[in-house]
């Protein structure tokens, strides 16, 4: 049986996906992914960055710091196809 974190993050992360599969060129941070792409104020911020910092170790997901200081993330742009 699933825990209410593990069914919130399972949740959460779905969520985060089908947002960037939408909207290929979309980046926020934390903070703006919770309020505009999940539009719950229901997650905890501590588990939307849990999350997000999850897809990035599994490279679904990139994290990267403006000039301005703000962490942002977005999705990791697709790789080049080879032609042999």
């Amino acid at each position: 049986m699933l825990h209410d974190d593990d069914t919130l993050e399972a949740r959460l992360r779905a969520a985060i996906l089908a947002y960037v599969a939408a909207h290929p060129q979309a980046a926020d941070t934390a903070d703006g992914i919770a309020r505009w792409w999940l539009g719950t104020a229901a997650a905890p911020a501590v588990a939307v960055t849990c999350v997000l910092d999850r897809l990035v170790q599994e490279g679904r997901l990139v994290r990267t710091q403006g000039a301005d200081g703000a962490v942002r993330y977005s999705r990791r742009p697709a790789r080049p196809v080879r032609v042999p």
